[in-house]
């Protein structure tokens, strides 16, 4: 039996909740940290890690950094660096694209409009 291969439409769509993030994140000075004021409300996000498996955590910040890959025009493409804490209490960085599918966007849904002068 064939199985569909959707792997390159999940990576179409990560791109598109990325590219959402970061204008998001761009909004407000280029990170963004949760719960800052005690009042946000604070994403809980799902990912694999290549070491010890599918994992979960609270975000903390969204930041943007410059990545390696280059884009169309070839230049290096902006990246979003997440700081999540897990159920241990450790803390660490990995790459937004790390995430699940879908959880991108509940993370940019969290952050709100800036607030205009």
């Amino acid at each position: 039996m064939r199985h569909a291969d959707v792997n390159p439409l999940i990576c179409a769509v990560k791109e598109i909740e990325l590219a959402d993030l970061i204008a998001a994140i761009k909004a407000h000075g280029g990170i963004f940290v949760f719960d800052e004021d005690g009042k946000s409300a604070v994403p809980n996000v799902e990912y694999y890690d290549e070491y010890k498996g599918p994992r979960s955590g609270t975000l903390l910040e969204a930041r943007l950094a410059t990545g390696e890959d280059l884009d169309q025009e070839g230049r290096k493409r902006e990246k979003v660096i997440l700081t999540i804490t897990d159920s241990e209490d450790d803390t660490y960085d990995i790459d937004a694209k790390e995430l699940y599918l879908g959880f991108i966007s509940g993370i940019t849904a969290q952050i709100p409009e800036p607030k205009q002068p």
